[in-house]
């Protein structure tokens, strides 16, 4: 399925990575600082240092799709945001990776694509829409003793519109996240989002 949603320049911007210094491997110490702001794992921290300049150089070559979604999460910014939108386009295409005939998952995922689309600019019913969701995905993990990656990306796909900041958390440890890949991520969100308004948001809103 091809995503409708297209990033605009005017939200997410491209930030151009300084010229590389010679025999230079380390981000700065602010930019590990505020990946562990956003609590990214200090696997995901150790690459970034090694492998990129800055979090922006990082970004297009990052391989892992669970880094990226922490880092895009954390700076998602308030409810309803373009970011946001890009954010539940991902996670409604790593949820139909693997279909859950639940109806409360199908109604998530048909929400969360409208919201992606930008056919949902009421925030009233996106609340209604992750109340609903979060009644089936705690109904499922009662019934099973658990919860599939599916239940897990659909219901966080509705999240996505107006949870606090630390909506993202919901998908920490998820094996899926890592395995369908960076390339996903970036299809939806091609350039590393604004690090310093980002982390800046997401600490307030925590």
């Amino acid at each position: 399925m091809v995503p409708c949603w297209k990033p605009r320049s005017d939200i997410v911007r491209v930030v151009t990575a300084p010229p590389r210094r010679k025999g230079a491997s380390m981000i700065t110490f602010k930019q590990q600082r505020q990946l562990r702001a956003m609590c990214l794992s200090e696997e995901g921290i150790r690459w970034f240092s090694v492998n990129a300049e800055s979090i922006e150089d990082g970004w297009a070559r990052c391989p892992r799709g669970d880094w990226l979604l922490r880092v895009a999460g954390s700076c998602s910014g308030p409810a309803m945001s373009p970011l946001r939108r890009a954010l539940a386009g991902v996670l409604v295409e790593m949820a139909r990776s693997d279909p859950d005939p639940r109806p409360w998952v199908n109604d998530a995922l048909t929400t969360a694509s409208r919201f992606a689309c930008g056919e949902i600019d009421d925030e009233s019913l996106m609340q209604v829409a992750a109340r609903r969701a979060t009644a089936g995905f705690r109904l499922s993990q009662a019934e099973q003793g658990h919860c599939t990656d599916s239940q897990i990306f659909a219901h966080q796909a509705v999240l996505a519109a107006t949870a606090c900041g630390a909506w993202i958390a919901g998908l920490d440890g998820l094996r899926a996240t890592e395995c369908l890949g960076a390339d996903l991520v970036r299809q939806f969100v091609p350039t590393c989002p604004d690090i310093d308004v980002g982390v800046s948001y997401w600490l307030t809103a925590c």
